[in-house]
């Protein structure tokens, strides 16, 4: 009896001990599988092998095989940033967040255009150019690409799709790409460097009339109006007005537009410290044209939106907003600190 106590004491132990081995081996496999994950590929949908993908800035990096495939094993959680450089390819960004294990996280890199060889880099200022195409990946020649802004330039693609731009200045920028026939389209993201982007035109249905294609397209009389102001309202813009993109709120499209805007770095900044006495309502207007009025942003999905203009009291300088909000009953709204009663303005554009 005693031998088989021993011996069951024993078996115990071992059990117990294979069990922590297990549960350690466990432990370590799960520490060991990727949990941000994804590919690179060319416009064509060529895999891009060798393209350096740096994880936020920083020193962590991960390469590209074969397959464009790349991996990173425990990267920190929440909203990060994805740099993509590869020599003869325009930088590429992706703004991502963790954990992101899917074979749907593409980027596209774009070469660089011939054009560029002889174009030097000046302090401050970006290439920013890329290729224009259709729902089948076919190159679109002939269409307008419209930087929006303060340094708003315009630029027709070539017979190739190729659109570049040698002048653009860092920070929040917005794209208009328009065609008769096609849906038009707008683009909004974070530069800091110079960059390579596929922009998708898609064709519109033939069997809409004219006047509704005229407008789709992006070249009626109330669309016009609204991209005039809203240029003339980007170009007016003061240091405390931002505008929120696309990539910034990407890796917040699961949560409400507010809370996105809120954690986001421009939009946080934004509105900070904003007291109200009536939650966090702002004076909503819908794609540049369309009155909302005083509601939440929370009341938006964030993976709808394509990109926000956020104008604290006092702030929208080009009077287009109150103009189209005028009757509308917004709210007064007043910063921490500021003096001004004026409402909250806040712009936003649904992704085409």
């Amino acid at each position: 009896l005693m031998r088989l106590a021993t011996t069951s004491t024993t078996l115990r132990q071992r059990c117990k001990g294979l069990a922590i081995i297990a549960m350690t081996l466990t432990s370590f496999a799960r520490a060991q599988t990727p949990n941000l994950t994804g590919h690179v590929q060319t416009p064509a949908g060529v895999p891009i092998p060798g393209v350096e993908v740096r994880l936020d800035d920083s020193d962590r990096l991960s390469r590209t095989d074969e397959r464009g495939a790349f991996a990173f094993v425990a990267a920190p959680a929440g909203g990060r940033r994805l740099l993509l450089r590869r020599i003869g390819y325009l930088p590429a960004a992706l703004n991502v967040h963790v954990p992101e294990v899917s074979d749907t996280l593409s980027v596209t890199m774009v070469p660089v255009p011939s054009a560029l060889d002889t174009v030097k880099v000046t302090a401050h200022l970006n290439v920013l150019a890329g290729i224009v195409v259709d729902s089948a990946n076919r190159p679109v020649s002939g269409a307008s690409v419209d930087v929006m802004g303060a340094r708003s330039a315009s630029t027709t693609t070539d017979s190739a799709g190729w659109f570049t731009f040698t002048s653009v200045r860092s920070g929040s920028v917005v794209l208009r790409i328009r065609k008769a026939g096609y849906t038009q389209v707008t683009h909004s993201l974070a530069l800091a460097d110079w960059r390579g982007l596929m922009l998708r035109l898609p064709p519109l249905d033939r069997t809409l009339s004219e006047s509704r294609r005229l407008n789709a397209s992006g070249y009626g009389n109330s669309r016009a109006f609204a991209w005039a102001e809203t240029n003339q309202r980007l170009s007016e813009r003061g240091t405390r007005a931002v505008i929120v993109s696309r990539e910034e709120l990407a890796p917040f499209d699961d949560q409400p537009l507010g809370q996105a805007v809120r954690n986001s770095k421009s939009g946080g900044l934004a509105t900070a410290g904003m007291i109200t006495a009536y939650s966090d309502e702002v004076c909503v207007l819908l794609d540049g044209r369309r009155v909302i009025g005083s509601t939440s942003m929370d009341t938006f999905r964030t993976s709808e939106i394509q990109f926000v203009e956020l104008y604290p009291p006092g702030t929208e300088s080009s009077g287009t907003v109150a103009q189209a909000m005028r009757g509308a009953g917004c709210r007064a709204t007043r910063a921490a600190g500021a003096r001004s009663r004026e409402p909250f303005y806040a712009v936003i554009w649904m992704r085409s």
